[in-house]
């Protein structure tokens, strides 16, 4: 059983680490596709006032 939990820890620790220097790049270009996909339906959006 404490194997099994050394595992997990070692895992889990490797994971956030991982992720850690992605999270950013990640959000960011989140941000980016929201902000692209708000431009390019602003026009069509326009055509509905």
């Amino acid at each position: 059983m404490d194997i099994n939990r050394a595992h997990f820890g070692q895992s889990v620790a490797a994971g956030r680490g991982e992720l850690t220097g992605r999270l950013p790049w990640a959000c960011g270009l989140l941000l980016l596709a929201v902000g692209l996909t708000g431009l390019g339906l602003r026009p069509r959006l326009a055509e509905f006032r």
